[in-house]
């Protein structure tokens, strides 16, 4: 056993273990740590209730977190104000509830375009429109207002196609996804689910709409050019069953030359 005094009420602590106790009860250890605080109880009542400041502004004072602001107004049993949120005056227009009003409602500004005027997320403006309750506008409205560019041949981009377009790609594409967009292969496809009756070879499954099938290659893809179309060099398989074709417990190597 350990013996030790409170370090806030001198009380003789006896406990098991190796390290020594520091109080004898909570409420020690609470009045302990309200003596750390870099407040007091008077000053703490002063800004809270009598200048009104909210935790925010409190804890922007003594560099400290508003959560811990509360939880010192909750410890020392000062009333807590009803929850609520006022715009404080910061120089920030759109935290005042005329102007916002003015800007999006009157003027049909965007929430987006306040938000890049100052600084902000789309969602902080939309934040202070709730909080002032300014109805958000449905997308009818916002398609009505939005500026969706030139049209015709006012476009810049108008009757570009080919080479023509800055996105074009020719022979960039990588080199499967060309293969499989190409109509010869959709033939071969078409071929081999109807020669394997649209059923996967190794366990009979059909496709459904839980159950995809594929056509898998027996000799691979890679380095067999001759043969990625080739009908015989192809089998249908579900996508559980591909899965374990292509895994290391086909250690037989099924469906794999």
């Amino acid at each position: 056993m350990i013996k030790s005094n409170c370090e806030w009420c001198n009380t003789e602590i006896i406990r098991g273990g190796y390290k020594a106790g520091r109080f004898c009860s909570l409420k020690c250890k609470g009045e302990w740590q309200r003596t750390q605080k870099p407040v007091d109880e008077t000053w703490l009542r002063q800004k809270y209730l009598v200048e009104q400041l909210s935790c925010t502004a409190i804890a922007k004072l003594v560099d400290r977190n508003p959560k811990q602001v509360y939880w010192w107004l909750t410890g020392y049993e000062i009333p807590i104000r009803q929850r609520g949120w006022k715009a404080e005056a910061t120089g920030k227009p759109y935290q005042n509830k005329e102007w916002l009003t003015r800007e999006y409602v009157d003027l049909q500004r965007s929430a987006g375009d306040i938000a890049q005027e100052f600084g902000v997320t789309e969602a902080n403006i939309y934040h202070h429109m709730k909080i002032f309750k300014i109805p958000r506008r449905g997308m009818a409205s916002i398609r009505k207002l939005k500026h969706w560019g030139q049209t015709g041949k006012a476009n810049p981009m108008f009757g570009k196609t080919g080479k023509a377009n800055p996105n074009y790609i020719d022979g960039s594409s990588p080199e499967r996804q060309h293969v499989y967009s190409s109509i010869e292969w959709k033939k071969a496809v078409a071929a081999v689910y109807k020669r394997d009756n649209y059923a996967c070879v190794r366990c009979g499954a059909r496709h459904t709409g839980f159950q995809s099938l594929c056509a898998h290659h027996v000799k691979p893809w890679a380095g067999n050019h001759d043969l990625r179309l080739d009908v015989s060099n192809m089998i249908i398989l579900c996508r559980p069953c591909h899965l374990w074709v292509h895994s290391r417990a086909n250690a037989d190597r099924e469906f794999l030359e």
